[in-house]
């Protein structure tokens, strides 16, 4: 998922990640113009209206998305290499963690600064768990319940993917042939799954890393409207779960699924789209343009996910207020609430992401590969 200079092996993944950051920040950035649907103005509300609240409200689905494409590019890589031997921890730790920390850190100082700024106080404790990977930990016997770090809600997600490397590490050690390590790892990241978060999200990163093991087969049509078919099930019991569709007989149905088996049912459609979709290559002229534009708009993806809420949030305390009204100039206000999230993430990875290659190298010459 690193930022290279020509396209990825699998065509328009790139671009489904961009999509999948955008729609996140998106839908966030509108519930700052705006007021929910049932509040604007009878005047503002109408069906264009709600089709397009409808459209701006899949941050849930879009970090489904996220979770099926980290699974599909890194843990099925990681069981790819495992079986063939080639597998190597040192290269791996150096490489997700400088993926994972250099706009972490750099997004967590600057929230740690901002929340000083508007509260007066320093949250150490949050910062380091946040760090650490630790927030979202709930373990009621011990009274234990670390948050993400105020003012940025996104950081909720981190914890999944940390532990979901580490889980993989753990496989990929021991299948390499360091058992007591590889088996510690994984059934520490499995302890944590199940006793400290829900582990609904990590079974959907399992489901990226396993249709990797198809990749560049069973290419069916078939497969692409079961993807469909799931995914679009998935995503509509999950407007009965959060309560975004009127009651009927169906909501009180065994059809309904409730929120945690909506997500996985969800994420198994998403699973099927990317199998498919990553063998979809690219022929005429305008795709191959489209393709190369999201691997563009991907390197920065990552610190737009990051930064976003904290720049909406800054806007909420000292620059806007939300409107009940749809008209031109919330309008715009949208779009230049957007454009400036683009442009703080395009800032921080320049200070970060962009130079995610040389501090691998730097790394690599300071832990060296034993002989």
């Amino acid at each position: 998922m690193q930022h290279t200079k020509s396209p990825a092996l699998f065509p328009w993944l790139d671009l489904l990640r961009f999509v999948a950051a955008f729609v996140v920040m998106f839908s966030h950035a509108r519930t700052l113009v705006w007021v929910r649907y049932s509040e604007l103005d009878p005047d503002s509300q109408g069906l264009v209206t709600a089709s397009f609240f409808g459209l701006t409200r899949l941050g849930n689905e879009a970090v489904v998305l996220f979770f099926v494409l980290s699974g599909f590019l890194v843990g099925g890589k990681v069981w790819q290499r495992a079986r063939q031997g080639t597998f190597d921890a040192r290269l791996y730790v150096i490489d997700r963690t400088t993926r994972i920390m250099l706009p972490l850190v750099v997004i967590l100082v600057i929230t740690l600064f901002i929340r000083q700024w508007i509260e007066h106080e320093w949250f150490w404790a949050e910062f380091f768990s946040n760090i650490l990977s630790l927030q979202g930990i709930t373990v009621p016997a011990l009274g234990l319940e670390l948050p993400e770090l105020g003012y940025n809600h996104p950081l909720w997600s981190l914890p999944y993917e940390v532990w979901c490397y580490v889980m993989a590490l753990g496989v990929g050690m021991a299948l390499s042939g360091r058992w007591y390590l590889g088996t510690a790892l994984v059934l520490s990241s499995v302890f944590y799954f199940l006793f400290c978060i829900v582990p609904w999200y990590t079974l959907v990163w399992l489901l990226g890393a396993a249709v990797y093991q198809w990749r560049n087969r069973l290419r069916s049509n078939g497969l692409l409207c079961l993807g469909v078919i799931f995914s679009l099930y998935g995503w509509i019991n999950l407007q009965f779960a959060d309560g975004l569709l009127p009651e009927s007989w169906f909501a009180n149905s065994g059809f309904v699924l409730g929120y945690y088996r909506s997500t996985l049912l969800l994420g198994l459609g998403f699973s099927l789209l990317v199998h498919q979709i990553s063998q979809m290559h690219p022929k005429s002229i305008i795709s191959k343009k489209l393709n190369k534009i999201g691997h563009v708009m991907a390197a920065s993806s990552y610190s737009l996910y990051l930064s976003h809420f904290v720049v909406l949030q800054v806007l909420d305390w000292k620059v806007m207020d939300t409107t009940d009204v749809i008209s031109l100039d919330s309008v715009f206000a949208l779009i230049w609430v957007v454009v400036l999230c683009q442009l703080v993430a395009f800032a921080i990875y320049m200070l970060s992401e962009m130079h995610t290659d040389a501090v691998r190298q730097f790394l690599k010459r300071v832990f060296p590969a034993k002989v």
